[in-house]
C-alpha cells in the first residue's frame, strides 16, 4: 500500500463526510414514511379485524392483542432507525475530528503556501487563524522554504 500524502487524506475523509451526511438525511426521511406506513397498515389490518369480528371469521382475543403487537413492531421500526442514526452520527463526528486533527497537522507540518492551499480547500475560515501553539512552527516552515541566496 503506497503512502498517502496529507491532501489525499483530506479528500477521502471529505467525500466520507459528505456521504455519511447524505445517509443521515435520507435515514431521516426513510424512517419517517416507514413509521407512517406501519401505523396506516396497522390501522387498516385492525379495522379489517373489527369487520372479520362482526362476521364471527375473527375470535375477540385476537382484536384485544392486535393494538399491542402492532404497537410493539412500531416501536421496533422506529429503534432500529434510531440506533443506525446515532452510528451514523457517530461516525461522522469520528471523521470530522479526524479531519480537524489532520488540519492541525497540516498547520503545523506542511509549507506555508501548502498549508494556506489545504486549509482554504477542506477548512472552515475558523482553521485559517493560526493557533498560538502552531504559530511559529508554521511560520518556521514557511522560512525554511523560502531561503534566500545572498552572495
Amino acid at each position: 500500500m503506497r503512502y498517502k500524502s496529507k491532501a489525499e487524506l483530506l479528500e477521502i475523509l471529505e467525500k466520507g463526510i459528505r456521504k455519511k451526511e447524505k445517509d443521515r438525511q435520507f435515514n431521516l426521511r426513510n424512517r419517517d414514511y416507514v413509521k407512517r406506513g406501519a401505523i396506516i397498515t396497522a390501522v387498516v389490518v385492525f379495522v379489517l379485524l373489527i369487520i372479520l369480528n362482526l362476521c364471527s371469521f375473527v375470535a375477540d382475543i385476537v382484536i384485544l392483542i392486535y393494538p399491542f403487537i402492532a404497537i410493539l413492531i412500531i416501536v421496533i421500526i422506529s429503534r432500529t432507525y434510531t440506533i443506525a442514526l446515532k452510528k451514523n452520527q457517530y461516525k461522522l463526528y469520528m471523521m470530522r475530528e479526524e479531519k480537524k486533527n489532520l488540519l492541525e497537522e497540516v498547520k503545523i507540518s506542511e509549507k506555508y503556501l501548502v498549508a494556506k492551499e489545504l486549509l482554504e480547500k477542506y477548512g472552515s475560515s475558523e482553521d485559517l487563524l493560526p493557533d498560538s501553539n502552531s504559530t511559529n512552527n508554521v511560520h518556521s516552515n514557511f522560512h525554511r522554504s523560502t531561503t534566500i541566496n545572498v552572495e
